[in-house]
């Protein structure tokens, strides 16, 4: 658990209860775009996705819920996981949360957890080239930039 501006962050895996939280995301035009959700997805297929997501049992892919002061307010994936690494995915559900050290402390938990629970060593994530708050997350995390494709970022990080 960290602390941000006095209020606990914590990752916990998901639930059915977390549904209604993320259907108001799918009403938030910035984190759809950002995440590149279509708007006011349908309710049918984004319970249905939000199925597979707490129902997920791949031994490769792992996403687990942020929680800031005792809610949910978006998902940390930790992604194509071998015998050393994972790549790190992040998305926070409100955008009137973004850009307050937030999600660089729930990856940073994400890291961590990584690290400690399956000894993962280097930790991988991708960005779009104009999302320059998640580039300057992965920066402060210690990513460097190993390599572009087109508009896409791709980052890397060390585990010591």
């Amino acid at each position: 658990m960290e602390n941000v501006a006095g209020l606990e962050i914590s990752l916990r895996p998901l639930t059915m209860n977390d549904f209604p939280e993320v259907a108001k995301w799918s009403q938030d035009h910035l984190f759809c775009q950002a995440n590149e959700w279509t708007t006011n997805r349908d309710a049918n297929e984004l319970l249905a996705w939000w199925e597979r997501c707490v129902e997920n049992d791949s031994p490769t892919f792992l996403r687990l819920g942020i929680e800031y002061s005792g809610r949910l307010i978006g998902y940390i994936d930790l992604a194509d996981q071998t015998d050393t690494s994972t790549e790190l995915g992040i998305a926070i559900g409100e955008s009137s949360l973004w850009q307050q050290g937030i999600g660089t402390k729930a990856a940073q938990l994400a890291i961590t957890y990584a690290s400690k629970r399956f000894r993962i060593h280097h930790v991988t994530a991708e960005t779009n080239l104009e999302n320059l708050r998640a580039q300057k997350m992965l920066e402060k995390l210690g990513f460097e930039i190993v390599s572009q494709n087109g508009s896409t970022l791709f980052f890397r990080k060390t585990i010591v």
